[in-house]
């Protein structure tokens, strides 16, 4: 299956007294697209954040067990969080497109707020970004525009562009295709499929058909817990677990 770039180790997280996340242990493999699919509330969004240390800047949440990225285990005391959401990049569901910059600073503005000055150095990484974001054609020329002036598709790929900027290793993704139309969420979809080249991507979804066009690997996740996992054509085609099955066959959810 190849090199484990993320190992959750029986974390469990909480919202106040909130027990979301039970004793959950999966391995997340390198350059590849991995799907969390599950009913609305099991935890698949909370897992996200997890993932990338956004969870405990919720008051009263808090995480135990262990989230290892390239065999470290992020929650350790001398990692900075600020460090691992830089290592991690985050893609919401609604798109994120800051209304009072250009589309050239809203990719820009991680690199400027982690020092980057050069305007030579700048030009040549928000070009990059948007052409690995398959959005550079479309936006050349008018990168003095407003982020907002673009469509929503358009305004996902942008915020694709600015998390890939700063060179991520992971790429978590929230349901980033729902509030889109077809033709935007296929171009999301393709992108996703070129992106995990160079990123591993973890994609939460309620879609089982997306998650069928673009997952190498797929967890299905019931009131907080892993119930399976697995390679992505075997669980939706043969799934081990009665409950998955149900789920995929529209019995719940």
């Amino acid at each position: 299956m190849g090199y484990i770039k993320i190992e959750l180790d029986k974390v469990n997280a909480w919202y106040g007294d909130n027990h979301v996340l039970k004793d959950l242990s999966l391995s997340i493999f390198e350059k590849s697209v991995t799907a969390i699919i599950g009913p609305s509330g099991c935890g698949k969004s909370t897992l996200l954040r997890v993932i990338n240390r956004l969870h405990e800047t919720v008051e009263g949440a808090r995480v135990s067990g262990r989230v290892l990225l390239d065999g470290k285990n992020i929650y350790d005391d001398d990692i900075d969080p600020v460090d691992i959401r830089r290592r991690i990049g985050m893609i919401f569901q609604q798109p994120v497109a800051f209304p009072h910059l250009s589309i050239y600073d809203n990719v820009a503005i991680g690199l400027k707020l982690n020092g980057f000055k050069d305007k030579a150095m700048l030009d040549k990484m928000v070009e990059e970004s948007l052409r690995e974001a398959a959005l550079w054609d479309e936006v050349r020329s008018r990168l003095m525009d407003k982020g907002i002036s673009l469509s929503g598709g358009q305004k996902q790929r942008l915020a694709i562009a600015r998390a890939i900027a700063l060179k991520p290793e992971v790429i978590l993704m929230d349901e980033p295709t729902s509030s889109l139309d077809p033709v935007a969420g296929a171009k999301i979809e393709d992108l996703i499929i070129n992106l995990k080249r160079n990123y591993t991507i973890i994609l939460v979804t309620h879609n089982i058909q997306q998650a069928a066009r673009v997952a190498d690997y797929i967890a299905f996740l019931y009131m907080g817990r892993l119930i399976e996992f697995g390679p992505a054509r075997r669980v939706l085609e043969s799934p081990e677990i009665e409950l998955t099955e149900k789920y995929l066959t529209g019995e719940f959810g």
